[in-house]
């Protein structure tokens, strides 16, 4: 279903010139990261999808925003700070056992 939303969201910005994909992109990464974070029980990682869809909702607010730089902040603290805390607390279980 997260395909054929990517997809159908694609091709609506090449039909309508004036729509950017930006925000339902992000909007649609956000929903996945919540999911994933709820299924493996990682606190983290579902913060860093409720903050992408805080920041997806203030991009719909402020549409004159550089898009650049919120995909540039989004994706570092919605998907690499919580992965690098994933990351580092599975490194250090393998420690211990």
């Amino acid at each position: 279903m997260f395909n054929l939303s990517w997809i159908y969201i694609i091709a609506l910005s090449f039909t309508l010139k004036s729509f950017h994909p930006v925000p339902p992109i992000l909007f649609l990464l956000s929903i996945i990261i919540i999911i994933t974070g709820l299924i493996i029980k990682f606190k983290p990682i579902t913060i860093g999808g409720v903050f992408l869809t805080i920041f997806t909702f203030y991009l719909n607010f402020n549409p004159g925003i550089n898009l650049l730089l919120v995909n540039i902040v989004g994706v570092f603290l919605g998907l690499l700070v919580p992965g690098l805390s994933l990351f580092y607390s599975k490194s250090d279980n393998k420690s211990d056992g």
